[in-house]
């Protein structure tokens, strides 16, 4: 099972009647067992999700393909005593053949991004165990990415955030099991 983020691509075959994309999870992940898929709706550009993990026994890999839209996927090691603790990864996610693997000891989240169609930002995830409300954790990072969306972006826009995730606590001050282990 890899232990790092990753974006792959699975295989599209194209002919006249349109796109066919197949992805063979135990192929890939052989250790991953898909418990649950989530879909979500976003309406609006700069819809910022996250970020999220939870807390062992249902903490949680996740395998996010964007099938509509586009989006900018985020990924943070919290992991104490990882050699990239606070590392930060972005992962553009424009076509629905491509995804990202987050395995667990990472915190999880996406902003939408304005696509050239009107259409919605629809999101999958692939999880491997069930959601626990009480096991949930959240990391601020709103605030962090709205300074460099702006760095970004030429024109003005406002970041749509849920009230719950401009309260977690920042990197410095979370508290969290997940533990780096040098033999992974």
């Amino acid at each position: 099972m890899y232990t790092e983020p990753l974006q792959f691509k699975s295989d599209n075959f194209k002919d006249n009647r349109g796109e066919f994309a197949p992805f063979e999870i135990t192929k890939e992940f052989k250790d991953f067992k898909l418990l649950q898929v989530n879909t979500v709706v976003n309406y609006s550009p700069f819809t910022f999700r996250g970020l999220h993990w939870q807390e062992p026994p249902y903490d949680q890999t996740k395998i996010i393909r964007c099938i509509s839209g586009k989006i900018v996927d985020f990924v943070i090691d919290i992991r104490v005593g990882s050699p990239n603790y606070g590392q930060f990864y972005g992962f553009p996610l424009y076509e629905p053949n491509t995804w990202v693997y987050v395995p667990r000891g990472f915190a999880h989240g996406y902003v939408t991004l304005p696509s050239d169609k009107d259409i919605p930002n629809i999101v999958e995830y692939l999880v491997d165990n069930e959601y626990n409300k009480e096991s949930e954790r959240g990391l601020d990072f709103a605030s962090r990415l709205n300074s460099l969306l702006k760095e970004e972006v030429p024109y003005d826009f406002e970041l749509i955030v849920n009230d719950r995730d401009l309260h977690w606590p920042v990197l410095e001050e979370i508290d969290t099991k997940f533990r780096y282990d040098s033999n992974e």
